[in-house]
Formats: C-alpha cells, structure tokens, sequence
C-alpha cells in the first residue's frame, strides 16, 4: 500500500501504519519531503547537533530516518519534484561532461 507520510503529513502513523503493522503489509511513502514544506520550515537553520550524533547529517537524511524508523516502511518514493530532478541531471551531465574532457 502507498501513503503520504513525513513529519509535515504524520497521519499516516495513527492508523494506517499501524494496520499495515498488525496485517504484515509493507507500505511505499510517498512525498517524504511533503512537496518541500520540510525544507521550507528548516531553512536556513543547521542541522541539531543530536540529529547528527544519530547519523544524520543533512535535513533531508534526517527526515528519511524518521519515516525509515517505521518497520513496515519499504521504499520511500518521490524524493525529487520531476522538474527538480530533470535540472540536476542536466547540471550533473554538464559536470560530468567537464570531469572527462579534463
């Protein structure tokens, strides 16, 4: 089964993760990032020296490993809006490009 679920969206977590629990049923999260309101409320702001005695040194690795903390959480879908990840596979090409010329 497929849901919605992060720290900006935590319903999920009060039944369906539960249910999916109880049945055996793995469930695939989708937006993990809730279309980039979790960057929007932590702009600017550094990483908590806690988060990164847990392993997480970046926001976004933060935000996985709370989804990821759920045991029926599988694969995690949707990390990057398509136009996003269009632009950084261009620009990662273009570097690319550069690395092999050079």
């Amino acid at each position: 089964m497929q849901s919605n679920y992060s720290l900006a969206e935590p319903e999920a977590d009060r039944r369906l993760l539960r249910a999916a629990a109880d049945s055996g049923t793995a469930v695939i999260v989708n937006c993990p990032f809730a279309e980039d309101a979790m960057f929007n409320r932590v702009k600017g702001q550094p990483v908590p020296e806690w988060a990164k005695d847990a392993g997480g040194e970046s926001w976004p690795q933060l935000f996985l490993k709370w989804i990821l903390a759920q045991p029926v959480v599988k694969p995690v879908r949707g990390l990057r809006n398509p136009v996003r990840r269009a632009s950084e596979n261009a620009r990662r090409s273009h570097q690319s490009q550069h690395l092999h010329q050079g």
